[in-house]
């Protein structure tokens, strides 16, 4: 789902599928300006893809990982939420995922 924006500001992680993240490294260094990483898989793609460290930020709760992506964004970034991997780590099943992430976005606007 970065393929199609740029300045992106990522929010990824959740419960890990077993993947190789490492693929993601040339979109990675590409596209995405921040790295939000989340949830219990959130190391394991730190320890797997090649991005700047000191643009990677950590969390264990969804909505202050939200909040952070906005906090941080400029004019004209896009703040994405591809997870890249399950959301029962923090939610009953994807669908909920978005929706608390729809309501969190409608409280910033």
């Amino acid at each position: 789902s970065i393929a199609g924006f740029d300045n992106i500001i990522l929010i990824m992680g959740g419960r890990d599928k077993d993947l190789d993240y490492s693929p993601l490294n040339e979109k990675l260094n590409k596209k995405v300006k921040r790295l939000i990483l989340l949830g219990e898989a959130k190391d394991k793609i730190k320890s797997m893809i090649k991005y700047p460290r000191e643009q990677i930020s950590l969390f264990d709760n969804f909505k202050e990982a939200v909040l952070k992506s906005y906090d941080i964004s400029e004019n004209g970034d896009n703040i994405v939420l591809s997870p890249g991997c399950t959301s029962y780590d923090m939610f009953e099943n994807f669908e909920e995922r978005g929706e608390v992430f729809k309501k969190i976005v409608k409280q910033i606007s």
